[in-house]
């Protein structure tokens, strides 16, 4: 791999992945690191993803705004079936890679829910996957 492909794959993957679960429902949210948004020429939306079973995640999901404040809190809106969640993420423990996720959505008109549940989570950081690129 050349170097210069190893380091934009480095930058693509570098980020926090977090796996969440709620209840029954579970799902992933990966957020890029600082240095990729600030380097990303477009709208920073696209670089964050969102994946789950379908409980909380009805399908199609559109991320609609996100206020990325880690290593402090994660906030992200989301839109999906005519509905919108809120996501946010806090209470992160470096030493045991965990958090606490919260989530609100307006199911019904004037019908609101909101559920609380926990995270584990990784970090890839640029320098580190761009040492083990050969």
């Amino acid at each position: 791999m050349s170097v210069l492909l190893a380091t934009a794959a480095a930058t693509a993957l570098s980020g926090t992945t977090f796996q969440c679960e709620v209840d029954t429902a579970y799902f992933t949210l990966f957020a890029p690191a600082e240095e990729v948004t600030a380097n990303h020429r477009g709208n920073i939306l696209t670089l964050y993803k969102i994946e789950g079973d379908g409980e909380l995640l009805p399908a199609p999901v559109r991320i609609t705004q996100i206020f990325d404040d880690l290593p402090s809190e994660l906030y992200v809106e989301l839109s999906a079936g005519g509905m919108m969640f809120e996501y946010t993420i806090s209470d992160l423990d470096n030493a045991a890679n965990t958090a606490s996720v919260a989530i609100t959505g307006e199911v019904a008109p004037d019908e609101k829910v909101t559920l609380t549940g926990a995270c584990t989570y990784t970090r890839k950081d640029t320098q580190a996957m761009e040492g083990t690129a050969q």
